[in-house]
């Protein structure tokens, strides 16, 4: 078997082989976000924002989704393996499934969708908060987000720099700013979906699961589903101005 890529989705033939080997297995993250509904996806227009290889697009597009994989690949260690390999599948295939560049502050761009995946990007910027509200923004009806969790049951949020809560050596090294890599608990997730304007928030995986013991070949601990109440959108800019008094 090929060699094992970091940080990418694998891709999968037709019948089932894996034509590029990536960390991450595309046909578990379908599974866990598909949830025994295959039937969810049939005809559903989906937004993949950050789609990495777009191995999970792939999986999605097989199943009916009318898909667009945005992913901007700005270090060429992603999409840029695949790309390719994809659209020949595509055409093969006759799938629905487009590709965009477009950042994940630039999703506004794409249009309407019936359903956003936000899979392993929150935690990466320095306002998590500031990421759900950009995206209750967005023309969608539903959202399924992953993050890492923390264990507990209090409304904490917890750094990656800290050693309590990645303890490996040399894990964060390379990154110096202490304001990226939070893993908030179950429940303080849940409040900030809510204060986004999100609803019916379903967990995908297991309530005990936290980032230290996440799922094999899955990018992150925790994956859910939330409806997305239009009424109640939240200007992230605006948001940040609000002064609420003890």
């Amino acid at each position: 078997m090929q060699q094992t890529i970091s940080g990418t989705q694998n891709v999968y033939g037709k019948n089932g082989d894996i034509i590029f080997n990536g960390e991450w297995d595309s046909k578990k993250l379908c599974e866990v976000i598909t949830a025994g509904n295959p039937s969810y996806w049939k005809g559903r227009r989906t937004l993949d924002l950050g789609a990495n290889t777009a191995g999970l697009s792939l999986e999605l597009a097989r199943m009916g989704a009318e898909i667009t994989a945005s992913e901007p690949d700005p270090y060429k260690n992603s999409k840029t393996h695949t790309i390719e390999i994809l659209k020949e599948i595509i055409k093969q295939e006759e799938l629905n499934l487009d590709f965009s560049d477009k950042d994940l502050f630039n999703a506004h761009l794409l249009g309407s969708h019936d359903t956003v995946l936000c899979l392993g990007l929150i935690y990466h910027f320095r306002d998590p908060q500031y990421v759900l509200d950009y995206l209750s923004e967005l023309d969608h009806k539903e959202l399924i987000i992953s993050t890492q969790l923390y264990p507990g049951s209090g409304l904490c949020m917890y750094n990656r720099k800290d050693p309590n809560v990645i303890g490996r050596a040399n894990f964060w090294d390379n990154h110096t700013d202490s304001l990226s890599g939070w893993h908030p608990t179950r429940e303080l997730f849940k409040a900030m979906l809510v204060s986004a304007g999100y609803t019916d928030i379903q967990s995908l995986t297991g309530d005990d699961i936290s980032f230290l013991n996440k799922p094999k070949n899955l990018t992150n601990s925790a994956y859910f589903k939330a409806i997305k109440n239009k009424q109640e959108s939240v200007d992230p800019i605006e948001a940040r101005k609000i002064f609420y008094p003890r």
